[in-house]
């Protein structure tokens, strides 16, 4: 096909294939190309976004019975529409959902993007990319998906070091997990109910201590987190953990998640 060309020059067409290299192009440059170009991808995050938003329950004042005035009932819509790749993470997560919830999936894009600059970035007041993030939902409307896509980017990427237990035994356990990797994702879902059992008096201190270290280590996360001192120092050493970047994203339902917050946790912070 080549010769059948006049400018086809024998000489030249060796060099040109002694140039190519394997992976120097591939089908992710050919749409970059052809964006540069003009070309608009009718699946491109901007377009599922959209069309999830429209989607969406748009946010209303409600009146309720007491004279509080005015309360929001769900999110605001300009809230789900984040700039840059959150928007290409988002419209991947509404893209391949079963029951599309853009709440839940821009909730699991900022806990993936966090996860993805731990440890790498930092503000100038010291502020890492840390975030405990809780999707509120009710039952059998797809709360797991949007935690199985980000496992499953993050498997993809090579970074599977970045994904912590779904359960964690104990404080320790937890502290224990992150000395091995300081950049950690928990997924845990049914939230609430994991709060009710670490609250259950018959539970013991070793799971109590679960929410204060996600406390501590929260806090730790632009220092140094110095970790219990034991009588035996030279069997159970303490545990130091510089720059802790710990990330939690999980769900629960509305029921089991209130039923399981009171005012001890305002006041401890948690």
């Amino acid at each position: 096909w080549s010769q059948s060309s006049d400018k086809y020059d024998a000489h030249a067409q060796g060099r040109k294939w002694r140039s190519f290299r394997p992976g120097a192009y591939n089908i992710e440059s050919i749409f970059h190309l052809a964006t540069q170009a003009g070309w608009l991808n009718p699946l491109a995050s901007g377009a599922l976004l959209e069309q999830a938003i429209a989607a969406a329950p748009v946010a209303e004042a409600v009146e309720d019975e007491s004279d509080d005035g005015p309360t929001q009932a769900v999110m605001p819509s300009e809230l789900l529409n984040p700039p840059g790749i959150l928007a290409d993470i988002m419209a991947h997560i509404l893209a391949t959902a079963q029951r599309p919830q853009p709440a839940l999936a821009v909730t699991a894009a900022l806990a993936l993007a966090g996860t993805a600059l731990g440890r790498k970035v930092a503000t100038e007041t010291g502020l890492r990319s840390n975030l405990y993030l809780v999707g509120v939902a009710g039952t059998s409307v797809g709360k797991e998906h949007a935690r199985n896509v980000v496992k499953n980017i993050l498997a993809e990427a090579r970074l599977s070091e970045f994904i912590g237990g779904e359960d964690i035994g104990s404080g320790q356990g937890l502290i224990s997990r992150v000395a091995v990797s300081p950049n950690v994702l928990f997924q845990s879902d049914e939230f609430g109910l994991f709060m009710q059992d670490v609250q259950n008096p018959k539970a013991g201190s070793h799971r109590a201590s679960i929410l204060t270290n996600f406390i501590k280590l929260f806090s730790s996360a632009g220092t140094v987190y110095h970790g219990t001192e034991y009588a035996n120092q030279k069997d159970r050493p303490r545990q130091d953990i510089e720059y802790p970047c710990v990330h939690l994203h999980a769900t629960t339902t509305p029921e089991t998640l209130f039923d399981a917050l009171g005012s001890a946790h305002v006041t401890s912070g948690y």
